[in-house]
């Protein structure tokens, strides 16, 4: 009984139209091809390169059975129009990329039930390749992406790079000793710094500030033993006395807020916006009473004030005063005040009248700065430039032992906001290459993948796809400067090859 050797090509059997023998051998090698000049003053040539040529196959085979209707099945099958993969059972570990060349001559015998023939199998990249890819991953050797790949074969093998993205990336550089390949753009950025005012306080409810019976930072004649909270007055929310507590002078509430570190973590503000609404009016000649806005640092340090305060007991006189340090633990200074009438009618000069009320603060390094209806005043002070407000004082008081219908009317804030200016932000910069991508960089096709869609244009002019040697090759991989490379998974994926 004969032992007869399985033939697949494009993926189909030719087992059952045709018998080639065991023995048969399929290493017949490439035809090497030789380029050489001429000497033209001299004996001899000069050599100037050497390449693998196509490698032909010649493979007899017999036939038996209805030989006609065989051969019509064999041409049926073997008919390509591009190389496509032959295996023979003895060689099972590897493929031919091979496509038929010119006629098969077949020799029918005298009965008309057998026939001997030949097909020639032309391989045009002169090579066989292994069936399974060899995979390799990359590894982190001193700083960089690196694979260490061991060509055992017999002839160049030419990669196939995977790059799997958990970040972004704007650049991939890919470096042997044959050879290097770049794609995308090395000097593109993942972002860049700016400035902005980051809100660190918007509040209508005061829920951020909790109650202070401490000593009073602009003046420790001022008591806090009383306590404020926020109540309806007339349809509107304010923050407002609801115990004055006792004393001889100015005596009521107090609340503070701390200023929260912002987004870097950095605590307190040198440079800051403040916006409080408040109401400050009387319904009658003669009452008095008293309101604070009172910054300090974290350390309850004096740095600056806002007081409207009204102690006219006979009519209706009230004013804003500004004070302020030259220095931490310096002297309290006044810059300046603003007089007005504390009338509740609309249309009079009162700034905290139920139309207006709007108070802005504004710490820009050594400026300070205030401002209501009344106007502005500004001053500079180089000592308290790097000075940080750390927290943040609203006091509200009476005076003495004056009775409610003594108390000014309207006396308490609605709302308060705090900017912090000149916050260094990132903003994130989409890159060409988004987490969650794959790249694959193919060089045996010399093309380039991004989630299997066609991108060549993303390669860098002057690159190449170069293949790898025989023997042992290290090839390194780079990603964009500001690139973690934990973030990527990459792969050397290749086909052994012999000639």
């Amino acid at each position: 009984m004969f032992n007869y050797l399985s033939v697949k090509f494009n993926g189909l059997s030719l087992e059952d139209l045709i018998n080639v023998t065991a023995d048969f051998n399929p290493l017949n090698g490439s035809d090497w091809q030789n380029t050489t000049k001429d000497r033209e003053s001299s004996d001899g040539s000069i050599f100037l390169y050497s390449k693998r040529g196509l490698k032909s196959i010649v493979m007899p085979f017999q036939m038996t059975g209805n030989i006609t209707e065989k051969y019509d099945k064999l041409q049926s099958r073997i008919a390509v129009s591009k190389p496509s993969e032959l295996i023979f059972g003895n060689l099972s570990d590897r493929f031919f990329m091979a496509v038929p060349n010119s006629t098969i001559d077949l020799i029918k015998s005298t009965n008309g039930y057998s026939a001997t023939g030949t097909i020639t199998w032309i391989v045009p990249s002169g090579v066989a390749e292994s069936i399974e890819p060899v995979t390799v991953p990359a590894k982190i050797v001193n700083g960089v992406l690196t694979a260490e790949v061991e060509n055992d074969s017999s002839a160049e093998v030419f990669p196939i790079y995977r790059i799997k993205n958990r970040a972004e990336n704007g650049y991939i550089g890919i470096v042997h000793a044959d050879g290097a390949f770049e794609m995308g753009n090395k000097e593109e950025a993942d972002g860049y710094d700016y400035q902005d005012s980051e809100t660190l306080l918007d509040t209508i409810d005061f829920s951020e500030f909790t109650a202070y019976t401490g000593v009073n930072p602009e003046n420790a004649a001022k008591l806090n033993n009383g306590t404020l909270g926020v109540e309806t007055q007339d349809g509107k929310q304010i923050l407002k006395l609801t115990d004055a507590g006792t004393g001889d002078a100015w005596h009521g509430g107090s609340v503070v807020w701390t200023v929260p570190a912002d987004h870097n973590g950095e605590i307190g503000a040198d440079k800051f916006n403040a916006q409080i609404k408040s109401f400050f009016a009387s319904n009658a000649y003669g009452q008095t009473g008293q309101q604070q806005l009172i910054y300090t640092t974290d350390t309850g340090q004096f740095i600056m004030s806002l007081s409207i305060s009204k102690d006219d007991i006979i009519g209706n006189d009230a004013r804003v005063v500004f004070h302020y340090v030259e220095e931490l633990g310096g002297q309290i200074k006044e810059l300046s005040r603003q007089s007005f009438g504390a009338g509740l009618i609309t249309g009079t000069d009162n700034p905290f009248s139920l139309n207006k009320g709007s108070i802005g603060i504004r710490k820009e390094g050594q400026l300070l700065r205030f401002w209501t209806f009344k106007g502005q005043s500004e001053v500079n002070v180089p000592a308290l430039a790097s000075a940080k407000v750390g927290k943040v004082f609203i006091n509200i008081y009476e005076y003495g032992t004056r009775s409610n219908a003594q108390n000014i009317k309207w006396n308490g804030v609605s709302s308060m906001n705090f900017f912090k200016n000149f916050v260094d932000f990132w903003r994130n910069v989409p890159n060409r290459y988004k987490d969650t991508q794959e790249i694959v960089v193919d060089c045996e096709s010399a093309n380039i993948y991004i989630n299997q869609l066609y991108e060549n244009e993303e390669m860098i002019d002057g690159s190449s796809f170069p293949p790898l040697p025989i023997g042992k090759t290290t090839i390194e991989f780079y990603l964009s400067s500001w690139a973690d490379i934990n973030d990527f998974d990459i792969v050397v994926e290749y086909r052994k090859r012999w000639g």
